[in-house]
């Protein structure tokens, strides 16, 4: 049996998506939310019950930035979002994605990232979250 007390720091979570550092302004519990297009493998069986077990090379995600309305990276992620649209071959929207740990370990990793589009935004008698998806060509597990 292990001594050891594992911590977890929420607050101390970041995001960097290309030169947008997001370090702040997370939505109230869930902030960050990763998914992944396809599974690792997929499986077939014949008529025989012979079991055939193939692996995917699709190793695309989304990772969906959860910010306050009043999140000042929504700035930046807007900008991001705006040069997908505008630039010519999205020159300057395909930017590097990744999140650290509260020790600034990094746990994921993606080469090529972008922001698929600006979120839905609603207003009401308080602050309200918005919903920023980032495309990952290549997002690869770190660490944890």
């Amino acid at each position: 049996m292990s001594d050891t007390v594992q911590t977890y720091m929420p607050d101390e979570v970041v995001v960097a998506v290309g030169p947008v550092l997001v370090d702040s302004g997370y939505a109230d519990d869930e902030f960050v939310r990763i998914e992944f297009e396809s599974d690792i493998t997929t499986d077939e069986v014949g008529t025989d019950g012979e079991v055939v077990v193939s692996r995917t090379n699709d190793k695309r995600a989304t990772i969906t930035i959860l910010l306050m309305q009043t999140s000042a990276a929504s700035i930046g992620l807007s900008a991001l979002a705006n040069l997908s649209r505008t630039a010519a071959a999205m020159a300057g929207a395909i930017v590097p994605t990744e999140i650290f740990d509260p020790q600034n370990v990094k746990l994921w990793g993606a080469e090529n990232s972008w922001v698929q589009r600006n979120p839905d935004a609603s207003y009401g008698r308080s602050a309200q979250s918005r919903e920023w998806p980032v495309r990952c060509a290549h997002l690869l597990p770190v660490n944890g």
